[in-house]
């Protein structure tokens, strides 16, 4: 069986954390060798488990937030610019001539 990143990542177990790191190192030492390039210049993007939200915890968020006066800029609707940035109807009554 071959092992991908993908599985390794996508299991919960704790076993394979060790063992994505010791991959990582090795894929960086093959760098090194075949290519002759320093530790300094590569570099592996592993994003931050802390600072990502799973949909699940998003959407208890916001039912959390339900009724509240005012939510988390992350728990915000996306809306475009033009729509984010246009007047509501009570200033567009006031600017009204």
């Amino acid at each position: 069986m071959v092992v991908t990143f993908y599985h390794i990542r996508s299991s919960i177990s704790s076993f394979y954390g060790g063992e994505l790191e010791q991959i990582s190192f090795y894929q960086l030492h093959i760098c090194q060798v075949v290519l002759g390039i320093s530790h300094d210049q590569i570099t592996f993007f592993h994003p931050d488990p802390e600072l990502s939200i799973c949909k699940r915890q998003k959407s208890a968020l916001r039912e959390a937030y339900k009724n509240k006066k005012y939510l988390p800029l992350d728990l915000l609707p996306k809306k475009i610019r033009a729509i984010r940035r246009r007047l509501t109807k009570h200033q567009a009554i006031e600017s009204w001539p």
